[in-house]
């Protein structure tokens, strides 16, 4: 049976195997279950096995017409029963080379995950440090102290208060350490003590309206996006600006599987508006959901209404 080791019995297969390559790829693993994902490459190998026979004898019989019977034809085994354990074997290599190929796919997989995954634990410890303003950037923790030093002779009570929220969000930090994702119920933790402070600041300057949808507490949702952009909100709008300011932050649900995230602020102009666009805090935010999506993500912002300048952020449950 010369022809099953036959080289150019197989260079048919090296051209397919293009084929299968493009297969292996437009399925990957997981995108079906496990039997469908069987069955359907059992169903591609028996049409790539009959290519393939197609490949090796049409040609021949073309030039050869039906003495290629006679020339298959070896022992004890007849043509028939040649072609037909070809074609098992066509199956065979089917197999083989989409094992491969899915083993390359999937180490290349494992070290882009591995390098997304140690980027983003850069990413995300950059924002943890830079929501820690009292460690990289003073003014925060500046302004908060220079706030409790009024408090003290006039309103201890508020000051020992601006303290007790300045120390969980020191703790908070410290235990969102390295985090990537985390339920949106921590998200929002770290977010309120955050508001918290600056509304003891701003007093009634500064207004909050908040819409949360209860059912998406437990859902996974990206560590430390919240607060820099309420930070933006208030340095923005209220600290860069006499008057108040109304900061909305809303995180509803898109649809079943998506999740919108709108935080706005009044007190914005044009100045303001190209500064937050092009500053590194967005930016910073964008690059981290990319990573972290890749395209499955959405941001927008939205200046158009006078006196107020939104973002908003649609990224999956999962």
């Amino acid at each position: 049976m010369s022809l099953f080791i036959s080289a150019q019995t197989y260079i048919p297969y090296v051209f397919l195997s293009i084929f299968i390559w493009y297969i292996c790829k437009i399925i990957p693993f997981g995108k079906f279950s496990a039997p469908v994902f069987i069955i359907f490459h059992f169903i591609i190998s028996l049409l790539l096995s009959v290519v393939w026979l197609c490949l090796i004898y049409v040609p021949w019989f073309l030039a050869e017409g039906k003495q290629i019977f006679s020339t298959l034809t070896q022992g004890n085994y007849s043509a028939t029963a040649i072609i037909g354990w070809q074609y098992i074997f066509g199956i065979l290599i089917y197999f083989i080379i989409a094992g491969i190929y899915y083993t390359i796919i999937y180490y290349r997989q494992y070290k882009e995950k591995v390098f997304v995954e140690a980027e983003m634990k850069l990413l995300t410890r950059d924002a943890e440090l830079r929501a820690l303003k009292m460690q990289i950037n003073p003014h925060f923790l500046f302004n908060s102290l220079n706030s409790i030093n009024a408090l003290v002779t006039k309103n201890p009570k508020l000051a020992r208060k601006m303290i007790e929220l300045l120390s969980d969000l020191f703790r908070i930090s410290l235990d969102l350490k390295d985090k990537i994702l985390l339920p949106l119920k921590n998200e929002l933790e770290f977010a309120h003590k955050f508001l918290a402070i600056e509304k003891i600041r701003f007093s009634d300057r500064l207004i909050i309206h908040e819409d949360i949808d209860s059912s998406l507490l437990d859902k996974k949702f990206p560590a430390l996006i919240l607060q820099p952009l309420l930070e933006n909100c208030i340095k923005h709008g209220i600290t860069e600006k006499r008057g108040k300011c109304s900061i909305v932050m809303e995180i509803k649900p898109e649809n079943s599987d998506r999740i919108q995230c709108l935080i706005s602020n009044t007190g914005k102009n044009t100045i303001t508006v190209n500064k937050i666009k092009h500053g590194t805090g967005l930016k910073n935010i964008q690059h981290r959901l990319r990573l972290l999506y890749d395209n499955n993500y959405m941001f927008f912002i939205d200046n158009a209404v006078s006196d107020k300048f939104t973002v908003k952020i649609i990224i999956p449950t999962g």
